[in-house]
């Protein structure tokens, strides 16, 4: 089975139900395996724009095709790729799913900086050519999964900056050094069960 990371661009409602698709399939069916661990994805945030239905301008503009591993200041993405219009070759759409939470059976890591920093050290030696690092599928059972808003936002884009493009599951293990518990209760206060 592959990950279908397609986006129906028909209105913003057909975006939302997408990502909401996508949420779930990643985070109940694949996990990712770094030098043979494999983490589950506890925590993802949608970031697409579309500008006809959907300009969220929180989205980094990028020429990186569906499915391949996007590398940014802010952390690591799953590309949902881009469109160019052909008569203009200006951009009409282009996003990605940044990786926010991860969790092994010996580790919990949460924030995007410290994905990138653990997925780094795991890689080790510069002269060691053999790699594992992809998405795998996941022989687990089913989680429920709860829709927040996406974390850090500026007000500077009020029709975007509180949508619920956040998701996550077992906030309860979450590691406490990288999400104090007072943060984990506004994030479950203010979030709802993804159907």
């Amino acid at each position: 089975m592959k990950l279908n990371l397609d986006i129906d661009r028909k209105s913003s409602a057909t975006i939302t139900r997408s990502f909401d698709r996508i949420a779930k399939d990643l985070i109940e069916n694949w996990q990712l395996n770094l030098q043979g661990t494999l983490y589950s994805f506890t925590e993802i945030e949608f970031y697409y724009f579309d500008r006809a239905s959907h300009p969220d301008k929180y989205s980094h503009k990028h020429s990186y095709m569906v499915g391949k591993w996007r590398f940014h200041l802010q952390g690591l993405d799953i590309s949902l790729g881009y469109e160019k219009e052909d008569s203009t070759e200006e951009f009409c759409s282009y996003g990605g799913v940044l990786l926010r939470g991860l969790k092994s059976e010996t580790d919990c890591i949460n924030g995007p900086k410290r994905i990138l920093a653990h997925i780094f050290k795991a890689l080790d030696a510069v002269e060691e050519i053999q790699k594992e690092f992809g998405l795998v599928k996941r022989q687990n059972p089913k989680v429920q999964i709860y829709k927040s808003v996406r974390k850090g936002l500026s007000e500077r884009y009020p029709d975007y900056n509180t949508q619920k493009y956040r998701y996550f599951h077992s906030i309860e293990s979450w590691n406490e050094n990288h999400v104090p518990p007072s943060e984990k209760k506004g994030i479950v206060h203010n979030s709802i069960k993804l159907k």
